[in-house]
């Protein structure tokens, strides 16, 4: 009884812990409820991904199946927490097929990589409803169509990427709105190789929407239908934009002046568009700048001595515009460059040393310019040359020796100057030469045998120079469909295939009458001839000029006694 009465507080709590133990595990539930049906939309979403794929020739997509959970299917990737899908990486796996509006259901995805694939039509409206979605990868696929406006809404986003599909329409100026976040985290726009751009000249008006965006890093627009002026408001993008490529769009107008501030920038590619008016002084002071593209534009006036200050430059391009006036000698400070192209301008005045100074360099192009002078010997510097194009311009003087130093060089083009002396033998250190071309010149002297030793060689082209003497047959002389000789009167022999005249060779007769000697020595009863070889050779020396002129082989058939 005494055991009883001391179990009398437990029995009175019991209802109460059992109540409490049910309410706990009934709470604790709804978290796991929860959990296993945003599982399960995950999962649906996947699958219906799948059901859309109409090609996967690597099977990568098999293991998308209920033997095994969702979370370990190929290229997806969950968190360790929830259990939801936070990443989809199914790049470069050659599947073709629509993109499932579905995969706006995987609300907790953060990362989408689809690229190099065949996936479109379309980009999927249902993409604006990834709120945490921060990188976007579709490029190098077949999307048509536009880019949705309510991308927008995944305000998270840090790097789009649509390059090399077929959209069309605008770019969004919506996108401007990613700026308007408390904390901006846009890092890289790249929509390049599309058909983005209605024709009209508000295609820019989107540059202006990203004025706001203070995280931007890279913006790619190029091969594009783009069309209007670049605003002068560029000059207050990001000042952390390091890349901006707006190349082979329809962009004209001056380019603003503000471009200058923006000092962050390694990469500035604005070729192939119609830009117009000078280049601002203001790029000299873009002091990180690498790559600097402006060409095949409409670009006017000099080229600005302060672009000598971009020491780190690297690759330099302003080609196909119609500059004028000299090279300026302070880009010999860009100590780094390996391309230097100033090709189709109408620069004049003299090559500059200084220019020939950097070592670095390994494309070096003014061809199609109105420079005069002759050819520095400085050009020997270029140790690490591979092409030197200085054709189509009024040089003069003979081909410097020097050349002889550039070892590597495999493409030299040096055809429609005024270049004049015999091709210098020095050049036989050149065996790696690919394409050879020294036409339309005033060059001399004999074609030099040690072509016929350049493996590498492939197009040699001579025509329309002053050249004489034999054509050598080996090496890339056998192929006449690989060398040129045309307009060199005074050459001869070669391959039969180019039809040039027989070469004369001095003392031809003399081998001819010794052979004939010998051959008449072994004959028997030969001592009857030797009197009448004698008359012969008398009468040779009378009509040697004769035997000079012809090709024939004279023979003593007819003339001496036939051995029995």
């Amino acid at each position: 009884m005494k055991f009883s009465n001391s179990l009398a507080p437990l029995n009175l709590l019991l209802p109460h812990i059992l109540l409490i133990s049910c309410v706990s595990n009934l709470f604790m539930g709804f978290p796991s409820a929860f959990a296993q049906s945003g599982n399960e939309t995950d999962r649906l979403a996947l699958l219906d991904i799948k059901a859309k794929i109409t090609h996967d020739p690597l099977g990568i997509l098999n293991s998308w199946n209920d033997s095994t959970h969702f979370c370990l299917w190929h290229g997806v990737t969950c968190g360790a927490r929830h259990r939801r899908v936070t990443a989809l990486d199914l790049r470069s796996q050659k599947l073709a097929g629509p993109i499932s509006p579905h995969v706006g259901n995987l609300s907790f995805l953060r990362a989408l990589n689809l690229q190099n694939n065949t996936l479109g039509p379309e980009i999927p409206m249902e993409l604006g409803n990834l709120r945490r979605l921060q990188i976007l990868r579709l490029h190098n696929n077949s999307i048509t169509g536009e880019i949705p406006v309510n991308i927008s809404a995944c305000s998270n986003l840090v790097r789009i990427s649509l390059a090399n599909n077929k959209l069309v329409g605008n770019i969004p100026a919506q996108l401007g709105f990613l700026s308007r976040l408390e904390m901006p985290r846009l890092h890289r726009i790249v929509v390049s190789l599309n058909h983005l751009g209605n024709g009209k000249n508000d295609d820019s008006s989107f540059f202006s929407s990203l004025i706001n965006v203070t995280s931007l890093e890279e913006l790619a627009v190029d091969g594009n239908n783009l069309e209007g002026v670049l605003p002068e408001s560029i000059s207050n993008f990001s000042t952390i934009l390091s890349k901006m490529n707006l190349a082979e769009n329809f962009m004209f107008g001056s380019i603003p002046v503000g471009l200058g501030n923006l000092i962050q920038l390694e990469t500035i590619n604005m070729g192939g568009n119609q830009f117009s008016g000078n280049i601002p002084n203001g790029i000299g002071n873009l002091h990180k700048l690498k790559v600097l593209n402006i060409s095949d534009n409409k670009l006017l006036g000099n080229i600005p001595s302060s672009l000598g200050n971009l020491s780190m430059l690297i690759n330099f391009n302003l080609g196909g515009n119609n500059l004028q006036g000299t090279i300026p000698s302070s880009l010999g400070n860009c100590r780094n460059l390996a391309r230097l192209e100033l090709a189709k301008n109408k620069l004049s005045g003299t090559l500059p040393a200084e220019a020939l100074g950097i070592v670095t360099l390994v494309v070096f192009d003014v061809s199609q310019n109105n420079l005069t002078g002759s050819l520095p010997v400085e050009v020997g510097n270029l140790i690490n040359l591979e092409k030197l194009d200085v054709s189509e311009n009024m040089f003069s003087g003979e081909i410097p020796s020097s050349l002889s130093r550039c070892v590597r060089v495999e493409r030299l083009y040096m055809q429609g100057n005024l270049f004049s002396g015999a091709i210098p033998s020095l050049l036989s250190s050149l065996r790696g030469i690919q394409f050879l071309d020294l036409s339309h010149n005033n060059l001399s002297g004999e074609i030099p045998d040690y072509l016929e030793e350049f493996k590498f060689l492939q197009s040699l082209n001579l025509s329309f120079n002053d050249f004489e003497g034999s054509v050598p047959t080996e090496g890339v002389f056998e192929n006449t469909s690989a060398i040129s000789v045309l307009g060199n009167e005074n050459l001869c022999g070669g391959v039969e295939e180019l039809d040039l005249p027989t070469c004369i060779i001095e003392g031809s007769t003399k081998k001819t009458l010794s052979l004939t000697v010998i051959i008449s020595l072994y004959s028997p009863r030969n001592y009857s001839t030797l009197s009448m070889f004698g008359i012969i050779c008398l009468v040779s020396k009378k009509r040697n000029k004769a035997f000079a002129n012809s090709t024939r082989k004279f023979t003593f058939e007819g003339v001496l006694p036939k051995s029995p």
